[in-house]
């Protein structure tokens, strides 16, 4: 049975824009589901509303784990010096078509649906390939093509002819923002070398901006980087260039 479940945090949610609170938010929901037994088909964050479009087996408690998912989140939030009140969630049955679902959850963010990390969007639609999210199932199941038109996007960023040299720090951030982590996690170098080398930089620099040494850094380069054109198209793309 496939739900849409809507959190509505009353107070607090102010520390939810920092990105480290919602990254970690994330991926609280992600592994609560994953416990359960669950898939999360879609999510989305925006303000102080949180949805999610989840698939049970019908018998286990998904009001246990939306408590448990609450429960963890105001302590995270608490820890930062808020008060979290929730309202009630609220759970019904998802219609029967599963874009409209998803596109129920993006929708939490009023704008183009490309233009924020806190919804499954970008992994959907191939532009992200976080641990948190694993979109080739529901892309078995969906037009990513229908889901983009029915949340109100724009055309798809197109073939990237020439970007140019950009600062280190925004390649960091880029390449971490495709790989849904924090800047300077050290599971992003391999795609920010790629990066950096399309961009003009020298192993040296990389190096040195990396603290590795250069045959560390060009073994990165030699390896294959599978997201490096969703790398690039962040740094093309306005709605992409939207980064934590």
């Amino acid at each position: 049975m496939v739900v849409e479940v809507q959190l509505v945090m009353l107070q607090g949610a102010e520390l939810l824009t920092d990105a480290t609170a919602a990254y970690e938010t994330i991926e609280r929901l992600a592994q609560l589901t994953r416990q359960r037994g669950f898939a999360l088909l879609a999510f989305g964050l925006a303000g102080e509303e949180i949805r999610a479009v989840i698939e049970t087996d019908g018998q286990s408690s998904l009001d246990g784990m939306l408590h448990g998912f609450k429960i963890g989140t105001s302590r995270r939030l608490q820890a930062g010096g808020a008060r979290v009140i929730w309202s009630d969630h609220v759970v019904r049955e998802a219609s029967r078509d599963l874009v409209a679902s998803i596109a129920w959850a993006h929708s939490v963010f009023a704008g183009d649906p490309l233009a924020t990390p806190w919804t499954s969007h970008r992994d959907l639609m191939g532009y992200r390939h976080a641990d948190f999210f694993h979109p080739a199932a529901v892309r078995a199941r969906i037009d990513v093509s229908a889901l983009h038109r029915a949340c109100g996007g724009e055309a798809l960023p197109g073939e990237i002819a020439s970007i140019g040299n950009r600062p280190l720090s925004e390649l960091l951030r880029v390449a971490a923002s495709v790989l849904g982590r924090l800047p300077a996690a050290r599971e992003t170098f391999r795609l920010f070398v790629h990066l950096a080398r399309t961009c003009g930089y020298k192993a040296e620099e990389l190096a040195d901006a990396l603290c590795l040494t250069v045959r560390r850094v060009r073994q990165l380069f030699q390896a294959d980087e599978p997201m490096l054109s969703s790398a690039l198209a962040h740094l093309e793309d306005a709605r992409l260039a939207v980064i934590p």
